[in-house]
């Protein structure tokens, strides 16, 4: 099925929404980057069909929006998929690969944008939620890309999934696969069954793990994600923002220096979330039904992610777009309108 998708992959008019499924390929390159490039793709390449793995990104058309944007460059036209595939057939046939088989009781997890926070909770660490609450499936040994190994690792994780065999398939380099079963994506771009179990059921087993410190983030009520450090897509104003939120009790606080244990802590006592739309925002999934997610966003970079995920957990959203929009999608809010609906809600 091919449709239209905008700058950001979304569909311009809903789609159907499939639930996860197992497919089988016999042969597969698994390519963490082009040959001798330094640019990190993860990409699957069917060796039966010299094409693009089945789902490899939720569809084909998902799949093949992806993948040009590993080959995009300013001033120049997407390589054209045709001859990427037949550039590809050759080039596997020169070179020899490290081959990785697989056995029937194996599935394995692919996707792109792996090493990025939000990419990994809802592309890769809903399909695990989906495999540990299915009963024909938790017993199966997970492969996963080595880069998510980190979080896997960390104490939340490491309890909610304490009953899945996990290993790692090695990511760093082009490796030959046989005999893979793999898991087909979760649909996150428009509300629908499957993703409203999978994110609920993440949601419900943080609040179950053994919280230590709790103590510790309880005056974390009312919060504003910096950007203030990111190297790209800045809120401007961010620090006359927060200076007029500290009025309210808002305090700031950087995602990106704090552990995945305390991210979850953080969010998990949040009433209200604020901040410039990024990977931190994510951080979503862990709050409370009824509490409040306020997103500023670029005019140019609003797609509707977090609005789908706080729609499925029940969560009050609400999104303001930038008065001064950057070509660079930094952005400068209205201070005064965001403040206005924070007196409401508080």
């Amino acid at each position: 099925m091919n449709y239209v998708v905008d700058n950001f992959g979304f569909p311009k008019k809903k789609i159907k929404c499939n639930s996860p499924k197992i497919l089988y390929c016999s042969k597969i390159i698994f390519f963490p980057h082009f040959f001798f490039s330094k640019k990190k793709i993860y990409y699957c390449l069917d060796l039966n069909k010299y094409k693009t793995l089945d789902s490899w990104h939720i569809d084909e058309t998902l799949s093949n929006f992806s993948l040009k944007l590993f080959f995009y460059k300013k001033k120049s036209k997407y390589l054209y998929k045709k001859y990427f595939y037949i550039l590809l057939r050759y080039l596997t046939k020169l070179f020899i690969f490290k081959t990785k088989s697989f056995k029937k009781n194996h599935l394995c997890i692919f996707g792109p944008h792996v090493k990025s926070y939000s990419h990994q909770l809802f592309d890769f660490i809903t399909r695990l939620i989906y495999v540990k609450y299915n009963s024909n499936l938790k017993d199966k040994i997970i492969f996963v890309d080595y880069n998510l190994k980190k979080i896997l690792t960390s104490e939340v994780f490491l309890f909610i999934f304490k009953n899945l065999k996990i290993k790692y398939y090695n990511s760093n380099q082009i490796t030959l696969m046989k005999n893979v079963n793999y898991l087909t994506h979760i649909e996150q771009r428009f509300t629908n069954k499957e993703l409203n179990k999978t994110i609920s059921l993440l949601n419900r087993d943080c609040k179950e793990f053994p919280w230590k410190n709790i103590k510790k983030y309880e005056d974390y009520k009312y919060v504003l994600v910096s950007r203030n450090k990111a190297k790209n897509r800045n809120l401007l104003n961010e620090n006359i923002l927060f200076e007029r939120l500290q009025d309210f009790g808002f305090k700031r606080i950087f995602f990106e220096d704090m552990t995945y244990h305390d991210q979850i802590n953080v969010s998990l006592n949040a009433k209200i979330l604020i901040g410039y739309h990024g990977a931190g925002m994510i951080n979503l999934l862990f709050m409370n039904m009824n509490s409040f997610v306020i997103e500023i966003a670029h005019k140019s970079y609003s797609h509707p992610l977090h609005k789908i995920f706080c729609k499925s957990l029940k969560i009050k959203y609400k999104k303001f777009i930038c008065n001064f929009n950057f070509k660079n999608y930094d952005g400068k809010c209205d201070v005064n309108e965001i403040l206005n609906y924070v007196k409401k809600i508080t």
